[in-house]
């Protein structure tokens, strides 16, 4: 909060609040836990991320050109020149 104004909102939300839950709401094992979990898995991806990786595949096919040359393209464009 900013603290703008000399006044405290805090009492006045924990005076809604039922007595018995108020001690459920102050405990932090589970954001305790789940921000372990997340590191972990931050971990765990940035080691992934630095492993050796080779991508290969198996294909069955007949090789014509192996130079950009040996293959030449027409290019159509689109408005005529003059």
């Amino acid at each position: 909060m900013l603290n703008i104004s000399n006044q405290s909102v805090v009492d006045e939300v924990w005076e809604h609040v039922p007595r018995q839950s108020r001690p459920e709401l102050l405990r932090t094992y589970a954001s305790r836990k789940l921000g372990r979990i997340l590191l972990v898995m931050g971990l765990v991806f940035l080691v992934i991320l630095f492993l050796p990786w080779r991508q290969t595949i198996e294909g069955f096919g007949t090789l014509t050109a192996l130079t950009p040359q040996d293959r030449p393209q027409n290019v159509q464009n689109q408005i005529a020149g003059r």
